[in-house]
């Protein structure tokens, strides 16, 4: 049970970093061609 949730919990922190990471790119991607326009 107890190794099942852990898991589960890795599955879940993977997803939040893929997440996270793509968010990531997408706020620093119009701030990097904003700053090439400039």
């Amino acid at each position: 049970m107890i190794y099942s949730t852990r898991k589960i919990l890795n599955a879940y922190f993977i997803i939040i970093n893929i997440i996270n990471i793509n968010v990531f790119v997408k706020i620093r991607e119009p701030q990097r061609k904003y700053t090439k326009g400039n």
